[in-house]
This record gives C-alpha cells, sequence and structure tokens, in this order.
C-alpha cells in the first residue's frame, strides 16, 4: 500500500493541482509533448490552414454569387475557418505555460466550453454541408437541364444558413453553469465552467 501511494505524489505549482506519476509518462514529460504536438506542430497545421481558408473566402466573394456552388463553398469556407480559429483557441488552451499562470479558472472546463464545442459544433456544420454539397453534385448528374431551377444561388443560401442555425442551436447536450470550486488541495477558488444536464 506505502508503495502505491508512494509514486504518487502531488505536487501544488502556481495555484494548480498537477499530478506526478512515476508509470509511463512523468508529468514533465508530458508538458514537453504537448508543448512539441499541440502548441507547436497543431498550430502550424492551423495557422496553415486559417489562411488557405481566408483565401477561399476572398476568392469566393471576387466570383460573386452567381451559382449556388459558389455559395455552398463559401459556407464551407466560414465553418471550416470558424473550426480551425477554435481549435488554435484549443491548443493556445493545451499550453502548460497558459494553464500555470494562477488565473483564478478552471483550465480544462475552460478549455473545453470555449474552444472544444465550438470546433465540434463547426466541424458538423462543414460536415452537413459538405453532404449537400454532395446531393448538389449528384443533381447535376441526374437531372443537368434542371438543377439551376432547383437549386438556385438563393435557395442554397436558405439551405446552408439553415444547416448554421440547426447546427449551432442543437451543438450542446449540456448547458453551462458558472460557479465556483474550492479544490482539496489549493486553498484558493477557482471560477469553473461546470457542465450540467438540461432539463
Amino acid at each position: 500500500m506505502e508503495n502505491a501511494t508512494a509514486n504518487l505524489s502531488v505536487s501544488v505549482e502556481s495555484g494548480c493541482e498537477t499530478q506526478e506519476d512515476s508509470g509511463i509518462m512523468s508529468y514533465r514529460t508530458r508538458e514537453i509533448y504537448q508543448i512539441v504536438n499541440f502548441v507547436i506542430l497543431s498550430s502550424l497545421i492551423g495557422l496553415f490552414g486559417i489562411c488557405s481558408n481566408i483565401i477561399n473566402i476572398i476568392i469566393f466573394f471576387k466570383h460573386r454569387f452567381h451559382e449556388s456552388m459558389n455559395v455552398s463553398l463559401l459556407g464551407l469556407s466560414i465553418s471550416d475557418l470558424c473550426g480551425v480559429l477554435a481549435l488554435e483557441w484549443f491548443n493556445m488552451c493545451t499550453n502548460p505555460l497558459v494553464l500555470d499562470t494562477g488565473l483564478p479558472i478552471h483550465p480544462m472546463g475552460f478549455q473545453y466550453a470555449t474552444g472544444g464545442w465550438p470546433h465540434v459544433t463547426f466541424t458538423r456544420v462543414t460536415c452537413i454541408i459538405t453532404v449537400f454539397i454532395a446531393i448538389e453534385r449528384c443533381l447535376c448528374i441526374t437531372a443537368p437541364l434542371k438543377v439551376k431551377r432547383i437549386l438556385t444561388p438563393k435557395r442554397a443560401l436558405l439551405v446552408v444558413l439553415g444547416i448554421y442555425l440547426v447546427s449551432c442551436s442543437n451543438t450542446h447536450t449540456y448547458g453551462l453553469e458558472i460557479g465556483q470550486k474550492l479544490p482539496e488541495i489549493v486553498s484558493r477558488n477557482f471560477i469553473v465552467l461546470l457542465p450540467v444536464m438540461k432539463s
């Protein structure tokens, strides 16, 4: 019993709870892993995605909206841009230097509420718009002479806006409640975002 408790040591650094486990990965190794993978590599890939989506949005605006496909692809680029921005924020919150600042917030709850859920929301929007584009391409093959009358740019805009509204309104299966929590080890209050079931 003493060996099991001796392997798990709890240290208090900058007001945050951290656990060092002598098992597979130490706390310091996990910090290095997070910095390299999330903060550096994922952020660089995300910056490339942000730049390419901004270029796509500019190009679709220059093409105007004479075709319904331009409207759908613009909606796809906007949702992908918002998803990548949320993921960049999520990666920035993963940085151990941000986690150890001593701010009176619970970092993981704040990270998931402000970065994780918006990323999932815009990923769903991207998937549904991709399905809409695939249906539009199928209509071009099955009814090539009627597709211009069936899918006008205004109808495509209404469908894309409807996808955004439905996906954003049905995002959270949990609600958020702002409250205070006093951790067992740290002797100060944290402001936390607590997931609660909607009634």
